[in-house]
């Protein structure tokens, strides 16, 4: 289930608007270039669909629940940069190393990530760092 809210936009003829506000998409919406500043999308992810996660669990019941946030920052310069956060948090099952039983683990991940036209930009960008 993903949810996303932000302006209307022209390119994103395969959203579908209700009266309510936010737009529902896929996945692949994400991708889509109106995607913003202050844009959010959220849902969950089953951990059955993380078969490396789900490989280290007792039980793959339950579901990490995500959030996508577009922030767009002032450059010295004066120009923006654009950049997503991501955040994701969920209660995973896991066998404890020591005893073997079943423990409850709290995973809360948070990441920001910098928006760049070219993998060639990325890279240039990386290297001035």
């Amino acid at each position: 289930m993903y949810s996303w809210s932000g302006e209307p936009c022209a390119s994103a003829s395969a959203s579908k608007r209700d009266a309510s506000g936010p737009r529902s998409h896929s996945a692949a919406g994400i991708e889509n270039p109106c995607f913003g500043a202050a844009d959010t999308a959220a849902g969950s992810l089953p951990l059955a669909e993380m078969p490396r996660l789900a490989a280290m669990l007792v039980s793959e019941e339950g579901a990490l629940a995500w959030r996508l946030t577009g922030r767009s920052d002032l450059r010295p310069d004066g120009s923006r940069q654009s950049f997503l956060r991501l955040e994701a948090d969920g209660r995973l099952l896991m066998r404890c190393v020591r005893c073997l039983e079943p423990i409850t683990v709290a995973l809360e991940v948070a990441r920001d990530y910098r928006m760049v036209a070219t993998e060639a930009q990325a890279e240039v960008e990386d290297a001035e760092e």
